[in-house]
């Protein structure tokens, strides 16, 4: 059993004059819990250990809860994506503008799918994506070639 008592400031004072007195009783916490142990309701010595029992548990437990907390928060904002099987991030920033298709082939392997489209200047653009989302952050990673099948951008978002 834990007492914690909080005294007024004049209160604690008296205490401090009375205890500097020889043979005065101990004041404050050492007369709480002298006066515990004077009635029987505490063993000489228990209060120091019903202080201590708690803080080990209580740190262990504090570690273990920040912990899940910092993971919980790695997890969730960590990149979903789904890659082609051949696809690096070095030889995508490797790729030099002007590459052929089959050169994009040779480095980064076939992409995950493929989109015909057309840029605002009306230019016809074929655009191959190498990721999928599988969240809502993830990695955009696509490349747009021209109709004579020569890459003309690289897209990282």
């Amino acid at each position: 059993m834990l007492v914690h008592v909080t005294c007024h400031p004049e209160v604690m004072a008296r205490a401090t004059k009375l205890r500097s007195r020889p043979g005065a009783k101990p004041a404050g916490r050492l007369a709480i819990e002298q006066a515990l142990e004077d009635r029987g309701l505490v063993r000489q010595g228990d209060t120091a250990r019903m202080t201590g029992r708690w803080s080990l548990p209580l740190l262990v437990a504090l570690v273990v809860i920040e912990l899940a907390f910092f993971g919980g928060y790695l997890w969730i904002s960590r990149p979903q994506t789904r890659f082609a099987s051949g696809f690096s991030e070095e030889g995508f920033r490797n790729l030099k503008l002007g590459v052929a298709q089959t050169e994009v082939v040779r480095v980064l392997g076939p992409p995950l799918s493929r989109r015909e489209g057309e840029r605002l200047d009306k230019t016809e653009t074929i655009v191959w994506y190498y990721t999928e989302p599988m969240a809502k952050s993830f990695k955009h990673r696509a490349l747009v070639f021209d109709r004579s099948q020569l890459l003309i951008e690289r897209v990282s978002l």
